[in-house]
């Protein structure tokens, strides 16, 4: 009445070893589980970093008209129809001054993240700020500002900080550029941010393929 549970198993697991062999034979694959240069992953971090100070930039810029409790946004009646938004270190009674003040902070951190300064940390603080602002805005929050909170985040978890860092150029800028091309840092999170960013233009595309437009 079949073929017993064991050797049901043992064609599975030959079945999945067989599909991640192939898997690792491609470009993509061959990230997971092999080093890659740490280079163009500080160069990414570089750009996140960029991006960051013309994002709070922007925040800190607009804050009058949409950030302040007494700008466009009814930031309380926003708090008490969506719970997730309180969630943040804006809350209602929170001065002008004090959300200025944190976005110059977060501007100060995003030119910290883009030079390789304590960029672990960096891009810790930032990410809550984002967060933060997120939520604080949501009713005018778009899909830039989850971009940016996503990028942030992969700054968390990718092995960031090894090159392109102002503190590596004390010796020089040709000795600091040789040790930089050198040095490799684990892919299996490139890989992984490679994947989310594959998966965001697939649901993109598929949203888009239903549109009249």
């Amino acid at each position: 009445a079949g073929a017993p549970r064991p050797v049901i198993a043992s064609r599975a697991n030959h079945a999945m070893t067989r599909l991640l062999d192939s898997f690792r034979r491609t470009a993509l694959g061959r990230l997971f589980g092999l080093p890659v240069a740490a280079l163009p992953v500080d160069l990414f971090r570089a750009l996140v970093g960029a991006l960051s100070l013309c994002y709070f930039g922007a925040l800190w810029r607009e804050s009058a008209d949409i950030s302040a409790p007494d700008g466009l946004i009814d930031h309380a009646l926003v708090q008490e129809l969506f719970w997730f938004t309180r969630l943040g270190l804006f809350q209602p009674g929170i001065g002008a001054g004090a959300i200025n003040a944190l976005y110059l902070a977060a501007c100060v951190g995003s030119l910290a993240l883009l030079l390789g300064w304590r960029p672990k940390l960096a891009a810790g603080f930032l990410f809550v700020v984002a967060v933060s602002a997120f939520r604080w805005n949501f009713l005018v929050a778009y899909v830039e500002d989850a971009i940016v909170d996503l990028m942030l985040f992969w700054m968390l978890l990718l092995p960031i900080g090894r090159t392109l860092t102002v503190t590596d150029l004390g010796g020089g800028p040709r000795q600091a550029w040789r040790r930089w091309l050198a040095v490799r840092v684990p892919g299996t999170c490139v890989g992984f941010l490679i994947l989310n960013i594959a998966l965001i233009y697939a649901v993109a595309g598929a949203w888009k393929w239903t549109s009249p437009m």
